[in-house]
């Protein structure tokens, strides 16, 4: 089973194919992916960073700005939204009871993380694709998809409700 989060719509094949050999040739009870962080991104309480140990498994997930103590420094990425597992691994994950440190941060994979599921990254190599994080990350991403889905890239993505070439507030919305 895969599950590609819709905040990552321009995630990389190999971040999808990494997650999947972490738990069909790893044996881990979940795969993922991240990718190294970029300036800045450490101290971006928006973007979600995962902490990994030798075997490529994760330590912690965490948005905050100050990595965990168990975590080394060049051991830190940028999480991608990609989880993989086999059925029972998810039906597993789903009848755990929900964590204080899940609530508290606002990351699901913190549940199975902190009943004993063995997470597997898939470290990538390249910078992750941006993802939708915030309302400026929307107008990046809606950039990305139209260079990439319109013939020679040229504009033709809209928001659902507008125009093409229109944006909030101009006379281009539709009621």
């Amino acid at each position: 089973v895969v599950n590609v989060q819709g905040r990552d719509p321009l995630i990389a094949r190999s971040a999808v194919v990494g997650a999947l050999e972490r738990v069909t040739r790893e044996r881990d009870d979940v795969g993922t992916s991240a990718a190294p962080l970029s300036p800045g991104e450490l101290a971006d309480a928006n973007r979600v960073k995962v902490a990994v140990d030798g075997r490529g498994r994760a330590l912690a997930f965490f948005r905050t700005p100050r990595a965990p103590a168990c975590a080394r420094h060049d051991a830190i990425f940028r999480h991608v939204g990609v989880y993989a597992y086999r059925a029972a691994g998810l039906r597993r994950w789903l009848a755990l009871p929900p964590t204080p440190e899940e609530g508290d941060e606002g990351l699901e994979q913190l549940r199975p993380l902190a009943h004993g599921m063995r997470i597997g990254v898939a470290v990538q190599d390249e910078p992750a694709a941006p993802g939708v994080d915030t309302e400026a990350d929307i107008v990046a991403v809606e950039a990305q998809l139209a260079a990439r889905l319109t013939p020679g890239g040229s504009p033709g993505f809209s928001r659902p409700g507008l125009t093409p070439g229109a944006t909030p507030g101009s006379t281009g919305e539709r009621g």
